[in-house]
Parts: C-alpha cells; structure tokens; sequence
C-alpha cells in the first residue's frame, strides 16, 4: 500500500509542475505571500509568509499551498494548508 500512495503523490507533483509550466497565476514555492483574510487567531489579513510547498488538493483539481506565517520580526507564527483565494503573492 505504501508503494502505491507514493506512486500517487509522484503523479500528484508531476501534475503541479506541468501546472506551474502552463499557469503563471500559480505561486511558486518559496515565494513570499500575504493572508488576504483572517485565517486563524494567530494569522490574521495582512499577514506574511512563505509558501512551502505547492500541491494538488486531494479529490480536486485546483492547487493548494503550505505556507508558514511570521510576525515582523521573522519569528514563526503558524503553517497552514491553504487555497489560492487565501493568499496573494508579494511582488
């Protein structure tokens, strides 16, 4: 069972990276981003993190993205599994 699920999470990976080739609105990995909504007590709109990895959400065809939060002073707040509409890349 273990080989067969990572199978899966290859062609899960491969899917983003053929994704990430044909869609420049997709946020790449390490890119800094911004909470566009209150996401927790802790992450709150406005606030900034970096996106750790991107992924296809499980059952769905849309992206979704591991990102981890920090305060002003660099210090970690939080990781969340997010969607798109949740965040907007800082450029």
């Amino acid at each position: 069972m273990a080989l067969f699920d990572f199978l899966r999470f290859l062609r899960q990976k491969n899917y983003v990276e053929e994704e990430l080739e044909k869609d420049e609105n997709i946020i790449r990995e390490l890119a800094m981003v911004r909470a566009t909504r209150d996401l927790s007590i802790d992450v709150l709109k406005g606030c900034r993190g970096t996106v750790l990895d991107v992924y296809p959400r499980k059952g769905c065809r849309e992206i979704g993205y591991e990102v981890e939060f920090f305060d002003d002073e660099y210090n970690y707040i939080d990781v969340l599994t997010l969607e798109s509409e949740d965040i907007e890349e800082i450029k």
